[in-house]
């Protein structure tokens, strides 16, 4: 068995569910996924070296009076989140939307079109006017493809069926420490990582099938990934001087993921809220937000977990812009923004710290 560092863990151990078409006892419904969940993560632990850091629960609900049932019954769980609004953004009704991300869960929400953009904007404005921490909890999906990762908001269901289970890990600091280069680090890393969980996705984990592992490397905190790719790739984030090095990572993780068994995203994820390194460079104003929207373009899973300050007009061109790279780019494509409202330097987020705020230019 593999003697880890306490750095790596599951990042998110996530069970898919799909409810019954009978919907009347939804808290024993859910009391049941979640000692499922939590037995899953158990058994996980019991077998590897791995921490599992947070448990989840994704559940399809196409009936939004389901939404607002499950909605009161999830504030119970303070161990495992939830996501449990799944929409186009056509389809999306923004009082429950609301509603859905003030209780602590999780939605995401599909662009079809560039005509959502408009909609998109006014959603994202509308929930983060209470509380601009409700904002995290919501992400839009730009590329129009349908996929499953482990992430949140983002844990689209591809297809409905029995339940299963999907993971992601946090590894940033084991692969710094690993010997070579970006490339050479990774795949060390990642082999370690499938050695370990290998068995799962072939045998399962309860009786349910585990249907794969985002491999994306992202961050959290001082498990910087900015820090991996600047000290492995000898570059900078500033100026554009890591966009190849990034790529190459992103590459190797791609290959990796489409031979052992990977879903969702399996990208270098620069989320600006949970990554130190890329809070330190905004804040001396190393980094802007076209810097995030270029490496967007050919590496990175998307623009993630930025506060914005802006004019009238601003954050639908943000999200044209986006909405531009993701149909170019053909790949999943997550949008997490936190609009601002007065021009301050940074703006503390639940569960985040501070955050540093950036500006439309």
């Amino acid at each position: 068995m593999i003697l880890w560092g306490e750095a790596l863990k599951i990042r998110a151990l996530t069970l898919y569910a799909n409810p019954p078409n009978n919907f009347n006892e939804a808290d024993l419904w859910i009391a049941e996924k979640a000692n499922l969940l939590r037995e899953a993560a158990e058994k996980i632990e019991s077998q590897t070296n791995l921490e599992v850091w947070t448990r989840r629960i994704s559940i399809y609900l196409p009936k939004d009076e389901d939404v607002e049932t499950i909605t009161e019954e999830v504030r119970k769980y303070s161990d495992i989140k939830f996501m449990i609004y799944q929409r186009t953004v056509s389809q999306t009704e923004l009082r429950l939307l609301k509603k859905v991300v003030a209780s602590g869960a999780y939605s995401a929400l599909i662009t079809e079109s560039e005509q959502d953009l408009m909609k998109a904007a006014t959603a994202i404005e509308a929930i983060s006017s209470d509380e601009p921490t409700n904002a995290t909890r919501v992400a839009f999906e730009f590329s129009g493809q349908m996929f499953e990762t482990a992430y949140f908001p983002l844990s689209l269901h591809a297809m409905k069926g029995p339940d299963r289970f999907a993971m992601a890990l946090l590894y940033p600091t084991d692969a710094l420490n690993a010997r070579g280069n970006i490339g050479e680090a990774l795949k060390a890393t990642l082999e370690k990582i499938y050695s370990e969980i290998k068995g799962f996705l072939k045998d399962g984990l309860l009786g349910n099938k585990v249907s794969g592992i985002d491999y994306s490397l992202s961050p959290w905190m001082e498990e910087s990934v900015a820090r991996f790719i600047q000290e492995k790739g000898n570059c900078s984030f500033e100026n554009l001087d890591c966009l190849e090095e990034v790529r190459k990572a992103n590459n190797v993780l791609s290959d990796f993921a489409r031979d052992k068994g990977g879903i969702g995203f399996n990208e270098i994820m620069l989320p600006l809220g949970e990554d130190d390194e890329l809070k330190s460079m905004v804040e001396q104003g190393k980094l802007t937000l076209k810097d995030f929207l270029i490496y967007s373009t050919v590496c990175v899973a998307g623009i993630d977990m930025i506060p914005l300050y802006y004019q009238k007009g601003e954050l639908t061109r943000v999200l044209k812009s986006s909405y531009a790279i993701a149909r170019q780019k053909r790949r999943p494509y997550g949008v997490r923004l936190i609009p601002v409202k007065d021009n301050r330097r940074k703006i503390r987020l639940d569960g985040f710290g501070e955050v540093p705020v950036m500006v439309f230019v």
